[in-house]
């Protein structure tokens, strides 16, 4: 490997290192729509180029909304019939052993916790490849010591402002449209659940408490689709409103 000795910030002058994701959603479910998102961004504050991003799980047993916001993001779903225990498992590390012959990544990324892949993480270190592992708090202790970096994802609130607080700028820049909008929604039924006003200023009070805008001081520019710039609040709102998603009346947001 190329000299990729990492700094504390995770970057090199020396070239842009290559990073891939190998994500086993049967150890590490997703019960935090945010995780996906974080892990993407976790690699772009480092500079690193995303070389692959896959995502293992029995999709046919899993919910479609999940499946979908991970396809949405960029990641590649990889469907895995369960005909044994460990048939995640052994898919993951049969395409990490191939992808490693022609991706040529220099830091590995495995979400799970499982010390069946403490064998692949030494070959990976046997090559000089960097591992990252990120995963819950009953993880192989093996697997944990192996990896040059580990992170917990149980308390991911926490995890968002340890790693990405110090980059807040960077993070405003990146928050995705259709993330922006299901917060929106979401906040929505926040609010009505509260029987609460849905008025513009708490909806976008409740927003920004969320996780994805755990670090924004203010509100975040908002990259939409066709290239423009979402910056204020009320332009979320009317975008919302007109894709049918909402109703305004008098500064006040109504689920359609």
């Amino acid at each position: 490997m190329a000299d990729t000795n990492l700094a504390s910030n995770g970057q090199t002058s020396q070239q842009q290192l290559l990073a891939s994701i190998y994500w086993d959603c049967q150890n590490v479910p997703i019960k935090n729509p945010y995780l996906a998102r974080f892990l993407l961004t976790f690699i772009e504050l480092r500079q690193w180029r995303l070389s692959a991003a896959k995502a293992y799980a029995n999709w046919r047993k899993e919910k479609i909304t999940a499946e979908k916001r991970l396809c949405q993001l960029g990641y590649d779903c990889i469907d895995v019939p369960l005909t044994t225990k460990n048939s995640v498992d052994k898919k993951i590390i049969a395409d990490c052993i191939r992808d490693s012959k022609n991706l040529s990544s220099d830091i590995y990324i495995l979400v799970t916790g499982d010390g069946d892949f403490c064998s692949l993480v030494r070959q990976w270190k046997a090559k000089g490849k960097y591992t990252i592992i990120f995963s819950q708090s009953n993880a192989s202790q093996n697997l944990i010591q192996l990896a040059d970096q580990h992170y917990c994802v149980d308390p991911l609130p926490e995890l968002i402002v340890k790693v990405i607080q110090p980059q807040t700028t960077f993070l405003q820049s990146h928050i995705g449209y259709n993330e922006a909008i299901e917060c929106l929604i979401e906040a929505i039924k926040t609010a009505s659940n509260e029987n609460k006003r849905a008025s513009f200023g708490y909806i976008g009070n409740l927003m920004r408490q969320s996780q994805l805008f755990i670090s924004c001081k203010k509100f975040p520019s908002i990259h939409t689709p066709d290239g423009k710039v979402i910056s204020q609040f009320n332009k979320l709102a009317e975008a919302a409103e007109k894709e049918g998603k909402v109703k305004i009346e008098n500064q006040e947001l109504f689920l359609i």
